[in-house]
Parts: C-alpha cells; sequence; structure tokens
C-alpha cells in the first residue's frame, strides 16, 4: 500500500537510475519549486528509468521518510480517526 501511495504522490525530479555493482544510483534534476505549489509538485513515476520491479521498489523508497508520517494520517483520517497522532 505504502509504494502504491507513492507511486501516486510521486515527487522527486529523477533524470537518470543506474544500477553498478548491486547499487542503485539516482540521478535527480534541478527544483525550481519556489513558485510551485500543492498538486503542481507530483510528477508521474519515471517507469521508463527502471529496468525491474526491484528498481521499480527502491526508487519508491528513496527519500520517502516523511511520506511515511504522511500515510499514517491519512489512514487515520480515512478511518475515521483523529489527524495529529
Amino acid at each position: 500500500m505504502f509504494l502504491i501511495y507513492r507511486q501516486y504522490l510521486f515527487e522527486l525530479e529523477i533524470t537518470k537510475v543506474e544500477e553498478k555493482d548491486d547499487v542503485l544510483y539516482v540521478h535527480d534534476g534541478l527544483y525550481n519549486r519556489g513558485d510551485r505549489h500543492g498538486a503542481d509538485l507530483i510528477k508521474e513515476f519515471p517507469l521508463e528509468l527502471v529496468k525491474n520491479d526491484e528498481q521499480k521498489r527502491m526508487l519508491l523508497a528513496h527519500m520517502s521518510c516523511s511520506d511515511v508520517v504522511l500515510m499514517q494520517e491519512l489512514i487515520y483520517y480515512l478511518l475515521g480517526g483523529k489527524i495529529g497522532i
């Protein structure tokens, strides 16, 4: 469920993905977010840059620490709980 959440709310400007010696190298582009807000920050997940499902999962997990908290709050909200755990 978390990886689906990440794929639909993906915000990274990824330009290139390389795998060398079992290490995935992620190259990101320029971030010009000064005049962008909300939905403008969401990017289409770059499926064309990954070679297999393992690389896709790795890229979706890349830099996703804060998304764990946001997803947890979203789930509590959707289940009728309160936000701000």
